[in-house]
């Protein structure tokens, strides 16, 4: 194995990094075990599967006193780093300068991944420091769990260069949500925005300043009066993804003429896919809920049969779900998916894609499937 020549023992490496099966919570998992047998056969293939181990890293307190902290040459493979909040008052002022060190020592850093809880955030020194470096993060993932501050909200102005934002947030029932402030993501131009769990105006304020964004999720338009305030800003969008799909979320899709991909959510007895598509789509998700079970099976592959038949663009389509509730209804679509060329993959999983976070483009279309190479687009 020593003989292999080094760009070949790379490919093999390469190839093997998303061979892990994916979970429920996650499009694909990186083969971490795998290439850490690699990295213990010699010297040769040990240099390539740790440059592939630190594209993705967990800043815990086992990196942060090693690798981190003795600023070892591994911290150049860094693409993605993951911090936690501590939940504890006393730690958040060495948090905040462990967040500092990372920022420094990791050149190539291109995403990062925030969790927390309540007020369990930076102070504004700490936000201050963050926001004065020369950084070029593109892509910011924040999870929250019950916010008691807007520092969610005020974390992605830090990166100035942001270009890909997800604010997820999980709140109690009775829980009061911050209100973002009115010049929520002023000064940034977002190509992707996920929203989950945050409030209206979130949306409707984020408007105000965005007007390139081509990548939206939302789980659902409220009503009428909050698409008459969003509508116009997003005449660019080239995929949506939306986990309630009625009346308004469709006369939202309509009004996008660019619309390349669609991820819909249909649960319920009644569950239809409403047709027609948009005359620009190409791919198509749809998620069955796991509410789903007792649905008219055959009037919803019937719908989907006719998008099918009627569209002239669409290249793919993938179903999500407990797709076992539809039975022989298969058989009729996949033979209409054929007859119009179109790419057909059903899953029994019903996971979210958590896609990857980079440009849509020749190189990595839609939809953007996790891939080795996309680590090669993050600069």
């Amino acid at each position: 194995m020593a003989e292999i020549p080094s760009d070949i023992i790379t490919l093999v490496l390469r190839e093997a990094y998303y061979l892990r099966k994916a979970n429920f919570s996650a499009e694909h998992q990186p083969d971490n075990p795998t290439l850490s047998s690699c990295a213990l056969v010699n010297s040769i293939w040990k240099e390539a599967a740790q440059s592939l181990l630190f594209k993705s890293v967990v800043c815990n307190p086992s990196f942060a006193s090693t690798i981190l902290k003795e600023n070892s040459v591994l911290l150049k493979h860094i693409h993605i780093i993951d911090f936690t909040t501590p939940e504890d008052k006393n730690a958040l002022k060495e948090f905040g300068k462990l967040v500092s060190l990372a920022l420094d020592r990791c050149p190539s850093l291109y995403e990062i991944i925030w969790r927390g809880a309540e007020s369990f955030a930076l102070s504004d020194t700490a936000l201050s420091d963050i926001r004065g470096r020369d950084l070029s993060i593109r892509s910011l993932r924040i999870y929250w769990r019950d916010p008691s501050s807007d520092f969610h909200y005020r974390l992605p102005t830090c990166f100035p260069s942001l270009q890909f934002l997800s604010l997820i947030t999980d709140t109690k029932t009775d829980f009061r949500v911050p209100v973002p402030p009115s010049d929520f993501l002023a000064g940034l131009s977002l190509f992707e925005l996920r929203l989950s769990g945050c409030l209206d105006s979130a949306l409707t304020t984020i408007c105000q300043s965005q007007h390139s964004i081509q990548v939206l999720e939302i789980p659902s338009i409220l009503n009428l009066g909050i698409l008459e305030t969003i509508r116009p800003h997003f005449v660019h969008l080239r995929s949506l993804r939306l986990k309630r799909f009625t009346e308004v979320e469709r006369s939202f899709q309509e009004a996008c003429p660019k619309l390349q991909e669609l991820m819909v959510v249909v649960k319920g007895q009644t569950a239809r896919l409403p047709v027609p598509l948009p005359p620009s789509l190409k791919h198509l998700l749809i998620m069955i809920s796991w509410g789903g079970y007792g649905m008219d099976a055959t009037s919803f592959v019937s719908s989907v049969i006719l998008a099918v038949t009627q569209s002239n663009t669409l290249q793919s389509i993938r179903l999500r779900g407990p797709t076992w509730n539809l039975k022989g209804d298969l058989s009729a679509l996949r033979s209409a998916c054929e007859d119009h060329d179109v790419d057909l993959v059903v899953k029994s999983y019903a996971s979210w894609p958590d896609e990857v976070c980079v440009k849509a483009s020749t190189r990595c279309n839609f939809p953007r499937r996790r891939s080795i190479s996309s680590f090669t687009l993050m600069n």
